[in-house]
């Protein structure tokens, strides 16, 4: 929720400040992606390092002030896209020069030593994990045929797993929707709720997956992007060093987001969170899940 605000950080000062608040849930426990007072730990842990994340003001977890617990930050100028946005980057400037900050600010985050902000993030997360926690979910899809290639996929996906990868701190959802760019620049990367410690490429992964128009059919149309392997060679070079397996992360991330499309779905179909957004989505999640065992070899 934005509103602007008159204060007087000191006497005889006066300031006025646009501002964003964030609320956690009413009456769901303060953890994981509910956690916003972390969130807000984690940005003050950033921002000293040339992060572009919002300032934060205020945060606490003292129901006085919300009933809830509670993060304020900055409003930064700035504009996204998304999905539903298929002229969303008309403005924004030159899509290639975009592109090429958006990478080089994902590969400065995974460059910061993630054990600075580990009682922030956590231990690492785990790749196999990662893959057999979204079992449970595969079984309450909208539609079962939207995921029914699903477990061909988590099949090569475990038979593959990368070793030993690089680990960083992770966005856990680094797409356009989530970056805030101005002038061709990346002004903030909003959305931290996923944040962890874990293997970099993942972002990375992700970040394809919102860039390929071989995952994506109508009524989604992707915007004018530069192109995951155009992605990866800038992120190569900003890191100063190649990213392995870069193919299994993007299978990865396909894999995630098909079965998190299809629980989605049937939440909005049961009536439980109305989204209607999902809809639109769904025709999406067979050829995603395509897509993931090509870039495997199935």
């Amino acid at each position: 929720m934005g509103f602007e605000l008159d204060w007087s950080p000191r006497p005889q000062q006066h300031r006025r400040e646009a501002l964003i608040l964030r609320l956690a849930p009413y009456g769901v426990r303060a953890a994981g992606p509910a956690d916003v007072v972390r969130q807000a730990r984690l940005l003050r842990c950033l921002r000293p390092l040339s992060v572009p994340v919002p300032a934060v003001r205020w945060s606490g977890s003292d129901p006085r002030w919300f009933g809830t617990p509670f993060h304020v930050v900055e409003r930064v100028h700035g504009r996204t896209f998304g999905l539903d946005e298929p002229d969303g980057t008309r403005g924004m400037g030159d899509v290639h020069v975009v592109g090429r900050e958006v990478v080089r600010q994902l590969a400065h985050l995974h460059s910061v030593d993630w054990a600075f902000a580990e009682s922030v993030v956590g231990a690492p997360l785990d790749l196999s994990t990662d893959i057999v926690r979204w079992d449970r979910f595969v079984e309450r899809a909208g539609d079962p045929e939207l995921v029914a290639n699903a477990p061909v996929l988590r099949s090569l996906l475990i038979a593959q797993l990368p070793q030993n990868p690089t680990i960083g701190i992770v966005h856990g959802d680094y797409q356009w929707s989530n970056i805030l760019v101005a002038d061709e620049r990346v002004s903030a990367i909003l959305d931290w709720e996923l944040a962890a410690a874990g293997p970099v490429p993942t972002d990375l992964g992700w970040l394809c997956l919102f860039s390929d128009p071989e995952c994506w059919n109508p009524p989604i149309e992707l915007a004018p992007l530069p192109s995951p392997r155009e992605l990866v060679d800038e992120y190569e070079l900003a890191a100063g060093e190649g990213v392995d397996r870069i193919e299994w992360y993007r299978a990865h991330a396909a894999y995630k987001f098909g079965i998190i499309a299809a629980l989605n779905l049937g939440l909005h179909l049961r009536g439980k969170r109305h989204d209607p957004f999902w809809e639109q989505v769904a025709p999406s999640v067979p050829r995603m899940i395509g897509r993931g065992i090509g870039l495997l070899g199935g």
